[in-house]
């Protein structure tokens, strides 16, 4: 018996999981997918921030200093995003482990009811309390032609190598980022997006983005992608209005979907699919909590 199972081995489990270690739980951590550190270290916050500044250095180095010829490799520069994360993921998680004494299981995690949870391969595992913690993927937009075209998400962004030009469906802080950043390493990009360019935020500081977005050569067009197909050894990006845009590859940033399936369908949803919580994350089964992306409020 546990004091504490969590499933998930992302940010928000980890912290749970170290802060019941601290008050002296036994506790275990049940993980698939994505390796410990979840999404931000090891394809998200990290990697692309990585490349983010890597664009700025070679920005501020080609304006001071344009004889160099500067010609950065963005597969050189994403295996040493990969070597980063894989470092910060080991000193900020794998080591955490044994330092504060945390059980750790790689395997398929499914709420099985109070307190328990089945594991693939191992059985039920009892604990005290339960804690769901299993982030979110990112979402797939009903597309014409998108299943069998081929497309990259962030979960595939060290699969990128080194293409000539990117387009981007879905104008969120994925998108934006990375089409700054690649445009600024050399890569063609361009965005085609429903709505205006990050939609949580304000509309001022949405329309200044796409502005300088614009002004250093990124696309952007503001429509809804409908179709896409192959097309000169690429890919072809159709809109509503009827654009057509061409690039080498095509990266899919339309959003987050909850992995909420580990619920087993035993908690209330919300519309969104993210598990319903209330102000102490607490969900509809007694005992049983919610914390991070797959969590929603009341």
């Amino acid at each position: 018996m546990y004091d504490l199972v969590v499933l998930g081995g992302g940010s928000a489990g980890f912290a749970a999981a170290i802060k019941a270690s601290e008050l002296g739980a036994r506790v275990v951590i049940v993980n698939a997918g994505l390796p410990p550190g979840g999404t931000c270290v090891n394809v998200g916050c990290v990697p692309t921030k990585f490349l983010v500044k890597a664009a700025e250095a070679l920005r501020w180095a080609q304006a001071y200093f344009p004889e160099a010829n500067l010609k950065p490799s963005l597969r050189r520069l994403l295996a040493e995003a990969a070597e980063t994360s894989a470092m910060l993921r080991k000193e900020k998680y794998v080591d955490l482990l044994d330092y504060y004494g945390i059980e750790y299981i790689e395997g398929r995690g499914v709420l099985a009811g109070p307190g328990r949870v089945m594991v693939e391969g191992r059985g039920v595992l009892e604990g005290k309390r339960v804690v769901v913690a299993t982030g979110s993927r990112p979402a797939v937009p009903n597309i014409k032609g998108l299943g069998e075209v081929g497309y990259y998400t962030n979960q595939r962004l060290f699969d990128l190598g080194e293409p000539s030009s990117v387009v981007f469906v879905g104008g969120g802080a994925v998108a934006v980022e990375l089409a700054q950043a690649l445009n600024r390493l050399g890569v063609k990009t361009a965005i085609v997006a429903r709505g205006r360019l990050l939609k949580y935020e304000e509309e001022m500081a949405s329309q200044f983005v796409e502005e300088v977005l614009k002004e250093e050569g990124v696309e952007v067009v503001r429509d809804e992608a409908v179709a896409v197909r192959r097309a000169d050894g690429g890919v072809e990006v159709e809109t509503r209005a009827g654009r057509r845009l061409r690039a080498e590859a095509l990266f899919v940033a339309a959003g987050r979907v909850p992995n909420s399936e580990v619920a087993g369908g035993l908690l209330e949803l919300n519309s969104d699919g993210s598990i319903r919580v209330n102000k102490r994350l607490e969900t509809s089964m007694p005992g049983v909590y919610a914390a991070g992306d797959v969590a929603g409020g009341v």
